[in-house]
């Protein structure tokens, strides 16, 4: 097999991983299989060399239109990652004014008397 056929292979694989919707407690488990074929890839793109034939080039117009697709669930997959991370400070933040909420007493609105 070409690495042209096994890049396609592994693109294939990649989107469906990507499509698939896990919880976020196997997400960690995904991010690791995610970085895993992301890495394999790579060293694929270094090993291709043209001359191409024609089935190959097919192949590359069919993984530059998955690229795509790919790039678009990584950014959406970022931003679940990001909010979560937020949320979990926030309620982290919030965990922490329950137990002590005399701890972030602001002092912004004190009145000074400048009376003699």
């Amino acid at each position: 097999m070409s690495v042209v056929n096994e890049f396609f292979e592994e693109t294939k694989q990649l989107l469906a991983l990507l499509k698939k919707h896990e919880d976020t407690q196997d997400r960690d488990q995904q991010i690791e299989q995610i970085n895993t074929i992301l890495d394999r890839r790579q060293s694929m793109l270094l090993q291709m060399k043209p001359p191409y034939t024609k089935e190959e080039e097919t192949i590359g117009q069919k993984c530059i239109v998955m690229e795509k697709e790919i790039q678009f669930l990584l950014q959406t997959e970022k931003e679940k990652i990001k909010k979560d991370m937020k949320s979990l400070k926030n309620r982290k933040d919030s965990r922490e004014k329950y137990v002590n909420p005399y701890k972030s007493i602001n002092h912004d609105g004190m009145f000074y008397d400048k009376r003699k």
